[in-house]
């Protein structure tokens, strides 16, 4: 596979109630009855309301452990030193990644397995990571997918991701509503393949497949039609597909469990910004124009969301480990 980065391809988470002893007398049950409902009443409310509590912080702590940055955030931090931008972003309070910066079997320059041990010994977990599948990298003849995805593939498996994700739909595979339909197929073979390596593919969207209509049907409508759940893993970038001119919330109450992953991500608008000029950038969370409490609440009742991402791809005048800073005491409050 040619050295693609991401961006490039497009344009290609009790108490007890003390009850009275058996043997106080009639008369002082009598008496003490009302006081003694209303203490087990109160009681009652009291276990009740702390074991709601203590579900709630048990279910932000599982919501925090899923809260992950996906590298491509902090892509020239990573270029200049990976393990100390990976210290960082552990010192910060991250505890998951999503990598963008695969080739030929490296991560960031280490080879898989060696990746994999520097996360570990830092105490980062990568349940998923970006590899865009090619034209190339599938044989219409033979049926085949290529020695490159197949390195990618074992590659991922190697570092312990649980997804591999493709940022992005072929040009030659979308021309027309039959072609994409052919190849929606080959994603469902290349979800079956994956699975052989333990590992689960995966499609995360940007503007561009919300561009063209395909006999009145978007391509991410084609995409959600014709994939397979259970052999394609849909990631949901919330923010370009805001910028594309759709509602985060109207996608997940339409597809409830579609999406095992999401993209948090914020945007505003700026004339001819973002990657393709739709007039959008991506910002610091919160400062944007999405709702991102109610979409993330969603995606965790309703989508099927298992790992969040934060992604941020602009960044002002901010550095980047500030911006993942920031985002991550964001992500913490929701």
């Amino acid at each position: 596979m040619a050295p693609l980065s991401r961006r490039k391809f497009i344009g290609l988470a009790s108490v007890g109630v003390c009850a009275w002893p058996a043997s106080v007398a009639a008369a002082s049950a009598v008496l003490a009855g009302s006081a003694s409902a209303g203490s087990a009443s109160a009681g009652s409310a009291l276990a009740a309301s702390a074991s709601a509590a203590s579900a709630s912080a048990g279910k932000a702590r599982a919501y925090a452990r899923k809260v992950g940055l996906q590298l491509y955030s902090v892509r020239d931090e990573m270029n200049r030193d990976a393990a100390g931008t990976l210290r960082k972003l552990k010192e910060i309070g991250y505890r998951q990644v999503e990598h963008a910066g695969y080739w030929q079997g490296k991560f960031y320059g280490y080879p898989a397995k060696d990746f994999a041990k520097l996360l570990d010994d830092i105490g980062l977990e990568m349940p998923s990571g970006h590899v865009a599948i090619q034209a190339t990298d599938y044989n219409d003849g033979s049926k085949e997918f290529s020695a490159g995805w197949r390195e990618a593939l074992e590659s991922a498996a190697a570092a312990g991701q649980k997804y591999l994700i493709t940022p992005g739909f072929p040009e030659p595979w979308r021309k027309d509503k039959d072609t994409v339909l052919r190849y929606l197929e080959v994603f469902n073979s290349c979800g079956a393949f994956c699975k052989t390596f333990g590992v689960k593919f995966g499609y995360h969207n940007h503007t561009m497949e919300f561009d063209r209509i395909f006999d009145g049907a978007s391509l991410y409508e084609l995409i959600l039609q014709h994939t397979d759940a259970s052999l394609v893993a849909l990631q949901l970038d919330v923010g370009l597909l805001y910028a594309a001119g759709v509602s985060p919330q109207a996608m997940i109450s339409q597809h409830p469990g579609r999406f095992e992953l999401m993209h948090v991500k914020d945007e505003f608008r700026k004339p001819g910004g973002g990657e393709r000029g739709q007039g959008y950038e991506s910002t610091v969370l919160g400062s944007g124009e999405l709702k991102l409490a109610e979409i993330v609440r969603m995606g965790r009742k309703t989508g099927g969301v298992r790992y969040f991402f934060v992604e941020q791809e602009t960044f002002g005048d901010l550095a980047e480990l500030e911006c993942a800073r920031r985002d991550y005491q964001y992500m913490k409050k929701l």
